[in-house]
């Protein structure tokens, strides 16, 4: 095998090197090609870059309880009103507004269950017979019942409104 040496000495390198007035020149001659291919390039990256939907978490529709997890603004602004005029629209908000209360199933059985546990646990101390536990546990039973089917709520002064009964609204799990 032979080795070869190429001599670059007598070729002309300056081929590839445009001088500075050619430059010019054919920045000139192409530059409505080259704004336009740059306004494209520009155009394209920001179509290509940006979420091609807005994404938004919450379902918001008019009439509706909120039922999502608090939201809080990302900042803070003035309200230009008097002490008195804030006070009026709170004393406004609270009047139109009903109390929410979720309805919670499971606590009915617990409380027959507890209910049971404790007479026993009571009966047995107390070292009474055990011919009437079965008429004071079915009659427990019965109240609990209807305690539970009438419901079972304390009332709130500040939505009370100086009203015996005021509206509320109850959630199902």
């Amino acid at each position: 095998m032979t080795e070869t040496y190429i001599n670059f000495e007598g070729i002309n390198t300056s081929m590839a090197k445009l001088s500075s007035t050619r430059q010019k020149a054919l920045l000139r001659k192409y530059s409505r090609n080259v704004k336009f291919l740059m306004m494209l390039g520009s155009i394209c990256v920001i179509v290509f870059t940006l979420p091609k939907q807005a994404k938004f978490t919450y379902d918001i529709a008019k009439g509706r309880i909120w039922n999502q997890k608090e939201l809080i603004s990302p900042y803070n602004f003035a309200i230009l009103k008097t002490g008195a005029e804030i006070e009026s629209d709170k004393n406004t908000a609270l009047a139109s507004v009903t109390p929410i209360y979720q309805l919670d199933d499971g606590i009915e059985s617990d409380m027959h269950e507890a209910f049971k546990s404790s007479l026993e646990i009571k009966w047995h101390s107390a070292g009474l017979k055990d011919s009437k536990k079965a008429s004071y546990i079915q009659a427990g039973d019965d109240l609990l019942k209807e305690i539970y089917a009438r419901g079972i709520l304390s009332p709130n002064p500040k939505y009370q409104q100086n009203a015996a009964d005021y509206p509320i609204t109850i959630l199902n799990k």
